[in-house]
């Protein structure tokens, strides 16, 4: 429901939401209520939280107060993701002046024990727009890694833990979409830590009576980043001339910097027919994993995966 209250709208919502807070293509630390997965190959369905708020809007931005629960949730949920699903209440400020939007949140849940974040986006001119985020978390859950390689990769709270985000978006006349992006995570498991772990994983992989302890180093997977320094450019082509105006090519590079991973991505997007009633969209998507041997993303399972996609609306 909404209201006007003089030079300010108060909008008040109940129900399960989908808060979308975060600045950045290929990381959003911002989402801290529900991560979401940033640009995948298939057609994925998220399901959004549980969410009470209040917001207030004025002439420059917006104030909002709300408590959010995870565990109205109807899909299937592995160990961890289910270990995460927090219940807490915050404060959010955000504020546009200019060509500048600013953002700040402070929240307080059973898991992470108080959290800090802010974001910028800033539009430098017509081509070029600079954007940032940070987050500061009291509290982390994550797996570490046993002392003994006759025990298994357990779950653990691992302090406190923060992430960071910086990037360029470059655009211009003809459609085309340029995108140069930086994080860090220190949730996840660093270099050091990702090398003892396929080295475990390996010798423990031989045994018969030891595959199973191998299979739990896989759990560094579940991480909302496999890796703590993240590189990602990405590219697209949105263009009205000729042939091409029904045809948005895409491409995206992650690159793990300290261990020489890569995470290629591209998607041929046609739009067959739109006539506002109904609508019939094809995308052929194509990931490619690899890198050194011995980096985190040359040994997920899967080394490439191609999809089709049919989106419609009848």
């Amino acid at each position: 429901s909404n209201s006007a209250l003089g030079d300010h709208y108060l909008d008040v919502t109940l129900g399960k939401v989908r808060l979308d807070w975060g600045v950045g293509y290929g990381y959003r630390p911002l989402d801290i209520i529900k991560p979401y997965r940033q640009n995948p190959v298939g057609i994925v369905a998220e399901e959004g939280a549980g969410v009470a708020s209040a917001s207030l809007f004025d002439m420059t931005g917006e104030w909002t107060l709300l408590y959010s629960d995870l565990s109205w949730t109807s899909q299937d949920v592995n160990q961890f993701e289910k270990q995460n699903q927090q219940q807490g209440v915050g404060l959010r400020r955000y504020n546009l002046v200019g060509d500048h939007e600013y953002q700040w949140v402070a929240y307080y849940d059973d898991v992470r024990h108080g959290l800090l974040g802010a974001s910028l986006v800033s539009v430098l001119n017509l081509a070029w727009e600079f954007h940032g985020s940070m987050v500061y978390q009291r509290q982390s859950l994550g797996y570490s890694q046993p002392n003994s390689l006759l025990e298994p990769v357990y779950l653990q709270e691992q302090g406190e833990a923060y992430q960071a985000l910086v990037g360029l978006t470059w655009a211009n006349e003809t459609g085309h979409n340029v995108v140069l992006e930086y994080w860090f995570d220190s949730r996840a498991w660093s270099d050091s830590e990702w090398q003892s772990a396929l080295e475990n994983a390996e010798s423990l992989s031989v045994n018969p009576m030891t595959t199973s302890l191998a299979g739990s180093y896989a759990q560094g997977y579940q991480h909302a980043n496999l890796v703590q320094h993240n590189l990602m450019f990405h590219w697209s082509l949105d263009s009205e001339h000729g042939w091409l105006e029904d045809i948005t090519p895409t491409f995206d590079v992650m690159l793990s910097p300290q261990d020489g991973g890569f995470i290629a991505t591209q998607w041929l997007n046609y739009q067959a027919f739109d006539n506002g009633d109904s609508s019939l969209e094809l995308e052929l998507a194509a990931r490619f994993l690899g890198g050194k041997s011995d980096s985190a993303y040359a040994n997920l399972p899967d080394s490439h995966m191609i999809l089709l996609n049919i989106k419609g609306r009848f």
